[in-house]
Formats: structure tokens, C-alpha cells, sequence
């Protein structure tokens, strides 16, 4: 399965199939942030999977960059038919910029278990406004 992020909900995708194929990082995280709905979509060749069976643990785990922190999210089906979770993270969680390793995890109801491969999720310093 491939994968496709969109930030706050519906709108343009930050993050496809495409880009997790080429290696290319999760963008649109800020030192800081929590609280920010990730909807993700679990694709194949582009088109949504129907993961609904997948009633078991769902979780996205973080690892920063230079080490010293993990994070897990829970991830909770927005619809599941449609290919759709979403999770976001906790106050304190994202406490670090640079190039976090991500990973996620589904364990379906009769054991099937599905890990997503290694990808990157870039985190950008707050921004300061200048004086």
C-alpha cells in the first residue's frame, strides 16, 4: 500500500503515493505543533484501500532527528471504507526541527498486520517574526 497525506482536513494533499515511493518527506510540521489534524489515505497504484477491516491498533510513530525523542500517535479511522485515518500530535510531542524517521502500523481484527516503510516527515523550526 502507498500512502497520501492532506493537513487540517480536506484540502490539497502535501504529501502522495508518489512522493512516499520517491522517498520524499511528510512536509507542513513546525516545532511545536499539536493539535493539527493529518488525515492520511492508504492508496494502491493510486486508488484507496478499503482498510475498515483494520479494527486493531493504529499507530504512527516519530523518531527525531539527533535522538532523544519518540513520539506515538493513535491513528482513528475517519471513515476506513475510503482508505482514510487520521491522527495529531500531543502538546510537546514535535519538540525538535530536522528530518524525523516515520513509520505507521494497522493490526486488522483476524491479525493482519500491515507496516508502512521507513519514510522521512521534515519538521521546520517555529517561525520568529523579525523585529
Amino acid at each position: 500500500m502507498g500512502l497520501e497525506a492532506k493537513m487540517f482536513g480536506p484540502s490539497t494533499p502535501v504529501w502522495t503515493d508518489t512522493d512516499y515511493n520517491k522517498g520524499k518527506p511528510l512536509r507542513g510540521v513546525n516545532v511545536g505543533s499539536y493539535g493539527q489534524l493529518i488525515t492520511v489515505t492508504f492508496t494502491s497504484s493510486g486508488v484507496a484501500q478499503d482498510i475498515s477491516t483494520y479494527s486493531g491498533t493504529k499507530t504512527f510513530v516519530a523518531h527525531s532527528p539527533r535522538g532523544g525523542s519518540e513520539v506515538t500517535a493513535t491513528l482513528s479511522f475517519v471513515l476506513g471504507s475510503d482508505g482514510t485515518m487520521s491522527f495529531s500530535w500531543a502538546t510537546g510531542d514535535i519538540d525538535r526541527d530536522g528530518m524525523w524517521t516515520v513509520q505507521m502500523e494497522i493490526l486488522g481484527a483476524a491479525g493482519e498486520r500491515w507496516i508502512s516503510d521507513p519514510f522521512g516527515m521534515e519538521v521546520h523550526d517555529r517561525f520568529v517574526v523579525p523585529t
